[in-house]
């Protein structure tokens, strides 16, 4: 089976490069994910998947009460690596492309890396998905190259050339294998790596280079006793047991593959297979659980929004309902306005017409009055002149006062058409005041003895009626 296993690394990442959950969360909190991520990780690694699915689940509870998006994908990882290893492939899938979704919202570059590098397993050793799973690779070496993902681009590497030569490719896989022997020592394992040993023995078997091949085969197996490593260590003996039956040692390949088979029943056990996948329906309802109150919560808060919805729309249709009323008043109001400005100005219009036909008519009358009064006044000033005997007259003085003061007066009120019209001219004239003081009281004189005659006589008319 392909590299992914990377539970020393997730551990090792935790502590190093996700400082920053500490001010997310309580320090016991982190430390409690963390360890529950390790427990999950160990279990893994000794095939315990019940005890793996177990931890892990616990963790990944955990790890939505924090709202971490790195932890959740880490534990959901581990998950589909654990039904990776039990055969339950569509199962994996999820979890594989749950634990995906997260490390994206994280932007944890050698969480994708390692996620997608899984997912290019699955689909190429499980599903038989020869270039769905290569894609998966190369889309995981995409993610980065800087010096601290050295690990994760070694291990991707190493599982493309395992794929190529899965498929008896080994020309597309040989510049892969050359990468990784030169960058071996960027591998979990270094030069012992097992599976690196029994791929270089793969390739030198293809150039019938039994020496090379038959070193790098027993060097693999021998690192896998060694460390127990029995998932790389089953693929060692059954490639092992190829490369003897090509080269005719049937014997020696017979044992190889009794030695693969072995492995492969311990790694299959019933019991633990049965006892595993009951952790796993439980991680499965957990998950389906989540699920439900997820689509639970988000029906509520669309109730939510739903019913501020409408009210904000009932608002929104009252609003407008009053900015509808006030436009059709505000509309009525200016064509009022606008009929009543416009009967205002017919009737300043007809007002101002009938000011200028009554300054016009008092105009023409006043200058009409002017003309005799003139005569009269020239005449009697011609009387004056001429009969000096009647310069006594007081009813020829009282005569020209009287025309003299009508046409003071009719002059007058030619100065007020002048005052309206803006053309009113100040002039100086000289007079004797002592003359105009004695012509007015001549004036008065003659008219009051006038009145008293007129007195005198509806006196005597009356004591005669009596």
């Amino acid at each position: 089976m392909p590299h992914y296993r990377f539970c020393f690394f997730i551990f090792i990442f935790l502590n190093i490069f996700c400082p920053e959950l500490s001010a997310q969360i309580t320090s016991i909190s982190v430390v409690k994910v963390k360890d529950l991520t390790q427990q999950a990780c160990d279990y893994l690694d000794d095939t315990n998947y019940e005890k793996s699915l177990e931890k892990s689940g616990i963790a990944l509870k955990y790890a939505f009460d924090l709202k971490n998006d790195t932890l959740i994908s880490r534990n959901y990882n581990i998950i589909a690596i654990n039904f990776h290893d039990l055969g339950e492939v569509d199962k994996a899938v999820f979890f594989y492309k749950k634990a995906l979704s997260y490390a994206e919202r994280s932007n944890i570059v050698s969480l994708r890396m390692m996620i997608t590098s899984n997912l290019g397993n699955l689909f190429f050793f499980e599903k038989k998905l020869y270039s769905t799973g290569i894609t998966y690779y190369k889309e995981s070496l995409k993610f980065g190259k800087q010096q601290k993902y050295l690990k994760e681009i070694a291990i991707t590497n190493l599982n493309i050339v395992w794929s190529y030569f899965k498929i008896e490719n080994y020309k597309e896989g040989l510049p892969y294998l050359r990468y990784i022997n030169k960058h071996q020592n960027d591998l979990e394992g270094k030069s012992n790596d097992i599976a690196l040993n029994f791929l270089n023995g793969m390739y030198w078997a293809n150039e019938n280079n039994t020496v090379k091949a038959n070193e790098y085969f027993l060097k693999a197996i021998s690192v896998g006793e060694s460390k127990d490593e029995k998932t790389d260590l089953v693929y060692a003996y059954l490639e092992y047991s190829k490369f003897l039956n090509k080269i005719g040692k049937s014997e020696e390949a017979y044992k190889n593959l009794l030695s693969y088979s072995k492995i492969r029943d311990e790694l299959t056990d019933k019991e633990k297979l049965k006892r595993a996948s009951i952790a796993g329906f439980n991680r499965e309802l957990d998950e389906y659980k989540r699920q439900i109150d997820k689509i639970e919560n988000e029906k509520i808060e669309q109730y939510r929004s739903l019913k501020k919805s409408r009210i904000i729309v009932v608002l929104f249709v009252i609003v407008s309902l009053i900015f509808l009323l006030l436009i059709i008043t505000l509309i009525k109001n200016i064509r009022l306005k606008k009929k009543a400005n416009i009967e205002l100005l017919q009737a300043k219009e007809i007002a101002e017409e009938a000011s200028l036909l009554k300054t016009q008519f008092i105009s023409t009358i006043s200058h009409e009055l002017r003309t005799p009064l003139y005569g009269v006044v020239g005449i009697t000033n011609m009387l004056l002149e001429e009969h000096k005997e009647l310069s006594q007259s007081q009813h020829l003085s009282s005569l020209k006062f009287s025309a003299r003061y009508l046409l003071s007066l009719v002059n007058d009120i030619l100065q007020i058409n002048k005052i309206e019209e803006n053309r009113v001219i100040l002039e100086n004239l000289t007079f004797n005041i002592s003359d105009e003081i004695t012509m007015i009281k001549n004036s008065l004189s003659f008219l009051s003895q006038k009145i008293i005659i007129k007195l005198r006589s509806i006196s005597i008319l009356a004591f005669r009626n009596i």
